[in-house]
């Protein structure tokens, strides 16, 4: 929430440029339960809900009962659309599986950073049509979620209601950078690709000064990206001959970096810092941006 790190390449280096049917995963954008909301704007596409034998939904359709079991997946990113195809691979043919997702496209958020560095011209470089995605035996639905009821089994959205047997949530993290003040007046998001692409000017135009790389609040995702950015930034500026005039430090809420890989982890990433001249503050939690 807040984050202002990146996503970068890791062991799956290969973005969607040359692989538009590789069976990759994205990153959802659904709130968690506790912040189900519509989206103003978000309009529903087209589906087809599953009702019991001779009950009428919403568009008075009927439908007959498929004769396996029904498995919905709520959140089509990373998680999910694994979650959607491991599935799909372990069970047989007549089990139904059926996956959500509110956003139409899906970007490679591996890819952000080299948006950053100039490796991809822009956002369309790495963002494809979810439904490019999908694959035989996985039903891929345009929707948004309004109400999850885990008792009963139903997801509610704005088009009607889903019945299933088996429930899977996979919402993921939502980025929140207005929860601090000014942040998002004041920054480069990173976590979007939108924002990755706009440091790609943005760093070349700095001669001189003091780059900070934020992480604004924990939890976040990917928490290697906000280090791999403060070195891809230090390597940026030293191949342009600015280093020496440009400070680059990084603020941290964490006690150490990476905490969720342990001591040895942390302490050879601050050695990195330092061999780097990347000022380090651990323990800094942001309250406004100004």
């Amino acid at each position: 929430r807040g984050s202002r790190a990146c996503h970068r390449p890791n062991a799956e280096r290969g973005d969607l440029a040359d692989h538009d049917q590789q069976q990759v995963t994205s990153r959802s954008c659904h709130h968690s339960l506790g912040r189900l909301t519509v989206a103003p704007d978000r309009g529903a596409r087209s589906w087809r809900p599953i009702v019991a034998p001779t009950r009428e939904r919403g568009h008075g359709q009927r439908e007959i009962a498929v004769s396996g079991k029904t498995v919905l997946i709520v959140g089509g990113g990373w998680g999910g659309l694994a979650a959607a195809h491991a599935l799909r691979e372990l069970l047989p043919a007549e089990h139904r599986i059926r996956l959500i997702e509110r956003n139409a496209t899906f970007s490679l958020c591996t890819s952000y950073l080299w948006l950053m560095t100039g490796e991809r011209a822009g956002p369309e470089q790495i963002r494809r049509e979810l439904s490019k995605l999908a694959r035989p035996g996985i039903e891929w639905v345009h929707d948004e979620v309004e109400r999850i009821d885990p008792t009963t089994r139903t997801v509610e959205t704005r088009s009607g209601t889903f019945e299933a047997d088996h429930l899977v949530l996979a919402l993921g993290a939502e980025l929140a950078p207005d929860d601090v003040p000014g942040l998002a007046e004041s920054s480069h998001n990173l976590y979007q690709a939108e924002g990755a692409a706009a440091l790609r000017g943005a760093l070349p135009a700095i001669h001189e000064g003091r780059v900070l790389i934020l992480i604004a609040r924990t939890p976040f995702k990917c928490p290697a990206a906000p280090y791999e950015a403060a070195f891809l930034a230090e390597w940026l500026f030293r191949k342009a001959g600015t280093r020496s005039r440009v400070e680059i430090a990084l603020f941290t809420p964490e006690k150490q970096p990476m905490p969720v890989a342990g001591p040895a982890v942390g302490d050879a990433l601050r050695e990195m810092l330092t061999e780097h001249g990347i000022a380090y503050h651990p323990g800094r939690a942001v309250t406004r941006v100004d």
